[in-house]
């Protein structure tokens, strides 16, 4: 059996725009006022979020029993007015490479790129061309829509290359668009690429989960993606993991956490196994083979079935 989280994260030192931190802590100091300065707060947190070569990350995975991961990456350089060159695409795809090599078998990457960049279309076919690269990662609160016809070329790229594109839906608040995670804008891109197969990250969490699965229910190649609803309290949480496989079927329900590995994340392991557990109790209850649950995902990242 193998088991896989669809979505964590692992970054290294200047993969991410210092605004991104800035703006976090300006919520924490609006949050509880403290005696560091911004920039003072925001290095801080850009240290406890910073896992060079993943390896915190693999030993999180390890702890929870976690065989494989798909990692993904984000384009949040337009966050930035002066970007630095490591928070490229093109800087992502080579970080990630290396993680793959250092840490053989344990990740699939899942490339973070903005369609509004010019050369979109070609940064996506230069990575899915890698075999360990399976999809590419849209995020629509950063100012865009879906729907938007600037996405099309990427759509195309995955289409040829047999893969998938993964969108944030759900929350996200200051300075992302909150409309962006809403999920009406799937039912255009399902209709405009039919044959593009498409995951829902975060299922809507927590605004929109019914949005998401009534998405998802209809069309044949669009997968919920469990993560973020392990933050919910147990109960919501369990009802929303039934739900989904109800509703969309557990072949097209993909077990994630959106785990974001650093210093900062303390007991990490044991929090992805409770949640796993979540997952696996559910789907057993509703009379589902557990040692079958991951085939979805290994499908999807292309994994070779386990013997």
């Amino acid at each position: 059996m193998m088991r896989i989280d669809f979505h964590v994260h692992a970054y290294g030192r200047s993969m991410t725009p210092m605004a991104f931190f800035r703006h976090r802590a300006d919520q924490l100091i609006l949050q509880r006022p403290t005696s560091r300065t911004r920039e003072e707060l925001a290095e801080r947190i850009h240290v406890n979020a910073t896992d060079e070569g993943a390896d915190i990350l693999v030993g999180d995975l390890d702890a929870a029993g976690i065989d494989h991961a798909g990692l993904v990456g984000t384009d949040w350089a337009a966050l930035s007015e002066d970007p630095e060159p490591e928070t490229h695409p093109r800087h992502h795809l080579r970080e990630f490479g290396k993680v793959v090599a250092r840490h053989p078998g344990r990740f699939s990457v899942i490339l973070g790129v903005d369609p509004r960049r010019p050369d979109a279309a070609e940064i996506a076919r230069d990575a899915l061309a890698e075999p360990w690269v399976r999809g590419i990662k849209l995020y629509p609160p950063m100012g865009f829509s879906a729907a938007d016809p600037v996405c099309a070329p990427v759509y195309d790229a995955l289409v040829e290359a047999g893969k998938f594109a993964m969108f944030h839906t759900g929350r996200a608040s200051y300075p992302f668009d909150l409309e962006g995670g809403r999920l009406e804008q799937y039912s255009r891109v399902q209709r405009s690429h039919p044959e593009l197969s498409i995951v829902l990250a975060h299922a809507g969490y927590h605004m929109w989960g019914q949005e998401a699965l009534e998405v998802a229910v209809g069309h044949p190649s669009t997968y919920v993606e469990l993560s973020n609803w392990n933050h919910a309290d147990r109960e919501t949480g369990r009802a929303f993991i039934r739900q989904a496989i109800e509703r969309v079927g557990i072949g097209r329900v993909l077990f994630a956490t959106d785990h974001f590995a650093g210093p900062h994340a303390k007991g990490a392991g044991e929090k992805i196994r409770s949640w796993r557990e979540a997952y696996e109790e559910v789907a057993a209850e509703l009379g589902h083979d557990v040692e079958r649950l991951d085939d979805p995902a290994r499908r999807l990242l292309g994994l070779d079935e386990p013997r």
